[in-house]
């Protein structure tokens, strides 16, 4: 009878700390609006993107307040040519561009809800190429608390050739890509983000991730693996900009080697009376490149932001 009750008692526990699916259901016209460019088949939707339009699909989700969404979903693309291409999602207030992807990939997006309502979770296409995308397996999860204590950011579901959840910025002074690429040196193998730079001058090129959860005042390890062609200066931080508000973001310096190795990064949430604009409760992923003459190229894997107890 203990033993009964004792695997009883486990599971209610497991059950009560667990994600909550609020959205997992395949495509039907009962269940999702759409515009004339999209089409249901079994279960997955498929569109043609038409240059100048933003073909959509959309269906209702009910949020509660104060409570941590992931949003996951597989996606492909083929024939995106032109720069602006591109699947965009909204939900909430919240904004996700991902980029195309020739490989099924899963897509993921985190984002904070403050108040209980009904919101739209909308999906819409971008861009000049008359490109084609098959979306499937869209999960829409409440995060309880214990899910928040470890976020990984790994890259074993990117079916390139870009990665989904990191994008330049500042580019202006460099050339190259960011690229999905096996990890066959590493001691778990796997895959990486490479980051190529071609540059006349010395320079920082930045990628920024999409956001992710971060609670105010709770402690933090943010940590990746990561090597580097030749020896570079490489900036690790977090950031939580919003405009209009007091900036707040951690960061440090170090000098990535040219085998792999741990890098980590420990800090403090914001405290929201100082920095008001983090109520939104996300931040993003701020990788600093200071690249030297020449070619470069980093390589990262295993990114984790997890909560540690001090």
């Amino acid at each position: 009878m203990k033993i009964i009750l004792s695997a009883v008692l486990c599971v209610s526990i497991l059950t009560a700390t667990a994600a909550e699916t609020v959205l997992n259901a395949g495509f039907s016209p009962q269940k999702w609006s759409k515009a004339s460019e999209w089409n249901f088949t079994n279960d997955s939707a498929r569109a043609v993107q038409t240059p100048g339009k933003y073909p959509w699909l959309s269906t209702a989700v009910p949020l509660e307040a104060d409570t941590f969404y992931e949003l996951t979903f597989d996606y492909r693309t083929s024939g995106a040519k032109a720069p602006g291409d591109a699947l965009l999602c909204h939900c909430s207030g919240n904004h996700f561009q991902f980029s195309p992807v020739t490989g099924w990939t899963q897509g993921k997006g985190y984002f904070y809800n403050g108040e209980k309502k009904n919101e739209k979770l909308l999906f819409q296409l971008t861009g000049k190429s008359a490109y084609h995308l098959k979306l499937r397996n869209v999960v829409l999860k409440k995060l309880a608390p214990s899910d928040l204590k470890q976020i990984k950011v790994d890259f074993e579901r990117d079916g390139g050739p870009m990665p989904f959840f990191f994008r330049k910025h500042f580019w202006k002074e460099a050339a190259g890509a960011l690229e999905i690429v096996e990890a066959d040196d590493h001691i778990t193998g796997g895959k990486a983000m490479k980051i190529t730079l071609q540059r006349e001058k010395k320079w920082v090129a930045t990628v920024y991730s999409f956001p992710l959860p971060l609670e105010p005042e709770k402690k933090y390890r943010l940590s990746l693996w990561a090597k580097a062609g030749v020896r570079v200066p490489f900036q690790l931080g977090i950031d939580g900009y919003v405009r209009g508000f007091r900036h707040w973001y951690k960061q440090k310096t170090i000098a990535l080697e040219t085998g792999w190795r741990k890098y980590t990064l420990e800090f403090s949430g914001p405290e929201l009376a100082e920095f008001p604009g983090m109520a939104k409760r996300t931040a993003y992923l701020n990788f600093g490149v200071g690249a030297q003459e020449g070619e470069n190229t980093v390589l990262i894997k295993d990114v984790v932001l997890e909560q540690i107890e001090k």
